[in-house]
């Protein structure tokens, strides 16, 4: 089965190349963030994220150009693609900031809103901030610092909620791993929410010892499905490769085997709301 040969593929990348490998000049290095959400290997138990699948896919779509993997946090991503010219990183947002030192590719795929995660002993502290489908007001939350919240450390939320937040930088948590140690400060009441991407919070929420006690909330200024990218460096190898994979995904188009992957790896809920959300954007 293709999506089988691509997460064993993916798995001997993650294990050969988790270190910075030392680089020929048309070799093209694909930077791994380690907070995407993960998804256990039937075979080795190794886990691997949505970007190794991708990444793998690419590697294998794209003859033109040596490649090495590096598994990275996201400001480090940032950080090299921004400031090099042999870089590329599946599944970022696409914001004007970062449209200054990075080029990307034609949408890859598109994923759910992100979600604000609470618990649900607590979900009175956030009935003021309600509009009238239950989902929150985040500029009005964002205004209440006795909230106390935590959000991934150069993470775009998206061109909704990434002006929000830039607002109120001094009183909100910035990590640069969102782990499970997050989810434990929650339940201690050390935090009162955490905003996250919809699959890590879905996934995040069921390694949890108690997961029935956690909870999600939709966000009143973010209803729609949030389409990222390959984001790549400025330079030659980085203009060459993004020719080449934007030739693959028109190639792919929907049958791009990590959509059939995020879509199994939500809960059955999440997965009926990609399912309503894609049936919308369709409409239009």
């Amino acid at each position: 089965m293709e999506i089988s040969r691509l997460l064993a593929s993916a798995v001997v990348l993650a294990l050969l190349f988790w270190v910075l490998p030392v680089r020929a000049d048309d070799t093209l290095t694909w930077l791994v963030v380690a907070e995407t959400p993960f998804n256990e290997s039937d075979t080795t138990g190794i886990p691997i994220s949505l970007s190794d699948i991708s990444v793998a896919w690419f590697e294998k779509e794209i003859t033109t150009l040596h490649h090495s993997t590096l598994h990275t946090t996201l400001l480090r991503a940032v950080k090299f693609i921004s400031s090099s010219d042999c870089y590329c990183s599946p599944n970022f947002y696409k914001t004007a900031e970062r449209s200054k030192t990075m080029i990307f590719s034609q949408e890859m795929d598109r994923s759910l809103p992100h979600r604000i995660i609470v618990q649900k002993a607590r979900l009175a502290d956030f009935s003021p901030f309600f509009d009238r489908e239950g989902r929150v007001k985040l500029a009005s939350l964002l205004n209440n610092a006795d909230l106390h919240a935590v959000r991934l450390a150069g993470a775009s939320l998206g061109p909704e909620l990434d002006p929000l937040f830039a607002r109120h930088r001094l009183w909100i948590e910035e990590v640069v791993r969102l782990d499970d140690s997050a989810y434990r400060r929650l339940m201690a009441g050390r935090l009162a929410w955490i905003i996250a991407d919809a699959l890590d919070a879905s996934l995040s929420i069921a390694r949890q010892p108690h997961p029935g006690a956690i909870t999600t909330l939709a966000i009143a200024e973010q209803s729609n499905l949030q389409p990222s990218y390959v984001a790549c460096s400025s330079g030659p190898i980085g203009r060459a490769a993004v020719v080449q994979i934007d030739r693959a995904l028109q190639s792919v188009g929907d049958r791009a085997p990590w959509k059939a992957v995020y879509a199994n790896m939500l809960d059955p809920d999440s997965r009926l709301e990609l399912q309503r959300l894609e049936t919308e954007a369709a409409k239009r």
